[in-house]
């Protein structure tokens, strides 16, 4: 994941701090990532790179979630779901005879 760690302008676009960018799309992105203007965020420096965040611009960064985590939230979300819809509900009907 790369995160933009200064402000820079590039192509009519303004990139502000802490906002997830590609850099194969920006006109300089290897400038950029040599500059320190962008960082590569891994697993490994997330909490170095996340207080330094919060601490400097006041930003909560969060890791993204893959695939497949989100796939398997929404199935269980679904199944629960449709179990809570198969279950008919009983009416008690009381019979009174005159």
């Amino acid at each position: 994941m790369f995160v933009v760690r200064r402000t820079f302008k590039d192509t009519n676009v303004l990139h502000k701090a802490g906002s997830i960018v590609e850099p194969a799309t920006l006109r300089h992105g290897k400038f950029h990532i040599n500059e320190k203007h962008i960082v590569e965020i891994t697993e490994q420096n997330f909490e170095q790179y996340k207080s330094f965040f919060k601490t400097r611009y006041n930003i909560d960064l969060k890791w993204p979630e893959t695939e497949t985590e989100t796939e398997t939230e929404t199935e269980t979300e679904t199944e629960t779901e449709t179990e809570t819809e198969q279950k008919p509900e009983l009416v008690k009907v009381k019979a009174t005879t005159k």
